[in-house]
């Protein structure tokens, strides 16, 4: 089994090329570049008017601000209490088509997923009373089971 012996860091500004040697052998090599919709030629990102990418560093990722594409540190915190999975809501078992279902905490505005027997429901599906409550437009028989899933505020 061969190790990668040498990589080529990628450097937006002079060099769009990633490449990894393996036993002093070249594997892969891949070019940065997209396809202009209008013309139909492949553009290298070094060659937009507004990509601006100054030291590149490992997890930044490219930003839109002020009318620019910026390379900055992406830091995205995570708080793993907010999100709620496989929640039954009340009442437990359905009752029937347009009864008002409850959460045991709010959740997020556009956040909240309702399955039933396990199948994802379309958003046409579901009507939103409030924080914490909604309603389903299908006929439930007591057998089946609603489940959610939500984003705390």
């Amino acid at each position: 089994m061969s190790l990668v012996t040498t990589t080529t860091k990628v450097n937006l500004i002079d060099k769009e090329i990633f490449s990894v040697e393996l036993a002093d052998k070249e594997i892969f090599s891949i070019e940065f570049f997209t396809i202009d919709t209008l013309t139909g030629l492949r553009k290298n990102i070094s060659q937009f008017n507004d990509v601006n990418i100054l030291n590149p560093l490992d997890d930044q990722g490219l930003i839109y601000e002020s009318g620019i594409w910026v390379n900055k540190s992406i830091i995205a915190t995570v708080d793993p209490a907010k999100f709620v999975q496989g929640e039954i809501p009340t009442p437990f078992p359905p009752v029937s088509e347009g009864d008002k279902y409850t959460t045991l905490t709010d959740f997020q505005s556009g956040k909240l997923e309702v399955f039933l027997n396990g199948l994802k429901l379309l958003s046409s599906d579901i009507t939103i009373y409030g924080n914490n409550q909604f309603s389903i437009t299908i006929d439930t028989i007591i057998t089946d089971v609603v489940t959610v899933n939500y984003i705390k505020p």
